[in-house]
């Protein structure tokens, strides 16, 4: 059956003339009292005794009467629904960022989604990057938000956020909190606070190795509040993305390290992105052009 089918049949029953009821749907009355034939021939019984004047409901069709209305108003409500997801009103949206992210521009991120789009409630999930790459792929997560890896080309697509320098973090009071930069080799026996889940990581032991600069590890850990409190306590100094550097720690360039990480809004390749997800996409595409 149609649902223009149980419309018909609805205004039959309000007016109890065909006529009329045609009139009510906009619709010939030939029309009208062909679909209502063609529902009665699927049911398999009459729904209306057009012999009485005016018509009336057979008891069959006064049965299904009231299963008519609900399947009706269950249909109008899906239609709204679906035209008001359409429109990004009272909808829900879910979207990854990796847990690295600096504070600050995590504020920047969610700001930006709230400011442009009113009506759909955010709910963000806070993991690792592997974690986001699976959750992509697997389809519990349309974007992310995540550094880019070439690693991940082939799984991955989306479009640059902005990008931003690893550097050195250390205490407002250490020697090298004024300094306009720092060389690597100024870090050589330097005490030295990891990030043992940092992105980076494999590179920039290796540039250190390759520059024979010996740090001592005094601290090896992948919670990044408790590295800076650490570093923040003068037990050494960190390399760590720009934006995770914040007060009382103090970011200072490294002239030879040239490392850094560009986030991307990603999904995965291929995919075709729900209406909300093209508007998520959109919204934080246009960051990198600020």
């Amino acid at each position: 059956m149609e649902l223009h089918q149980i419309r018909y049949f609805l205004a039959a029953c309000e007016t109890l003339n065909f006529t009329r009821a045609a009139e009510m749907r906009h619709v010939s009355q030939p029309a009208l009292t062909k679909a209502i034939h063609m529902l009665e021939d699927e049911l398999g019984g009459a729904l209306f005794d057009t012999q009485s004047r005016p018509i009336r409901l057979t008891a069959f069709g006064a049965l299904l009467r009231g299963q008519f209305a609900q399947i009706h108003d269950i249909l109008l409500d899906i239609k709204t629904t679906a035209k008001r997801f359409h429109m990004l009103e009272d909808s829900t949206f879910a979207i990854g960022i990796l847990n690295t992210i600096g504070q600050n521009r995590f504020v920047e991120i969610v700001r930006r989604l709230q400011e442009h789009l009113l009506g759909v409630s955010i709910t963000i999930t806070h993991i690792g990057q592997n974690q986001l790459i699976e959750a992509l792929n697997s389809g519990k997560l349309e974007l992310a938000i995540v550094p880019w890896c070439p690693g991940f080309a082939s799984q991955i697509e989306g479009a640059e956020l902005y990008e931003e320098p690893y550097m050195l973090a250390v205490p407002d009071k250490h020697r090298f909190a004024q300094a306009p930069s720092v060389a690597l080799a100024d870090l050589d026996k330097e005490g030295f606070v990891q990030r043992s889940h940092c992105e980076q990581i494999t590179e920039i032991r290796d540039i250190l190795t390759a520059k024979k600069i010996s740090m001592e590890l005094h601290l090896d850990t992948d919670q990044d509040g408790f590295a800076k409190l650490m570093i923040g306590a003068g037990l050494g100094v960190g390399i760590m993305p720009q934006s995770l550097i914040t007060p009382p720690l103090v970011g200072v360039p490294i002239d030879d390290l040239g490392v850094s990480r560009a986030f991307h809004i990603a999904h995965k390749k291929g995919r075709s992105l729900s209406p909300i997800a093209e508007k998520v996409f959109e919204t934080l595409a246009a960051l990198h052009q600020k």
